[in-house]
C-alpha cells in the first residue's frame, strides 16, 4: 500500500510513500530523501499503447518516492487492506463489454 504525500489538498502528483502499520499516524522519519523514477506507467501502456500525448509525460513517466514510510494505526491499516481486497473483487466481476467507451477508445 502507498500514500501520496502531496502538500496540496487536490493533487494527482506528489511524493509517494509506503504505508505500514504502526502505533499512530506519521512518518517513520521526519527528514527523508527521495528517489525519482522515470519509467512508463502501466496506465500509459493500457490507455495509449505507444503514442501518449506529450503533455501527459510527467503524469505517465515520473514518480518520486520517499525513503520513509507512513505509519497508520494497525486497525486502520487492516481496514484499508480489507476494503482494497473487496474493491478489487468487485472490479473482477464487472463485465467490461457493458461499460461505455472512454474518450480515447472512441
Amino acid at each position: 500500500m502507498y500514500a501520496n504525500l502531496s502538500t496540496r489538498s487536490i493533487s494527482n502528483h506528489g511524493i509517494l510513500a509506503f504505508v505500514t502499520p504502526g502505533e499512530g499516524y506519521g512518518l517513520q522519519e521526519k527528514v527523508f530523501k527521495t528517489e525519482t523514477f522515470n519509467q512508463r506507467s502501466w496506465e500509459a501502456k493500457i490507455w495509449f499503447e505507444r503514442s501518449e500525448p506529450s503533455y501527459l509525460r510527467h503524469n505517465l513517466y515520473e514518480d518520486v518516492v520517499a525513503r520513509t514510510a507512513l505509519q497508520i494505526p494497525v486497525p486502520t491499516f487492516h481496514l484499508l487492506q480489507d476494503l482494497s481486497i473487496k474493491i478489487e473483487r468487485l472490479y473482477e466481476t464487472i463485465d467490461l463489454s457493458h461499460l461505455p467507451k472512454a474518450c480515447f477508445e472512441a
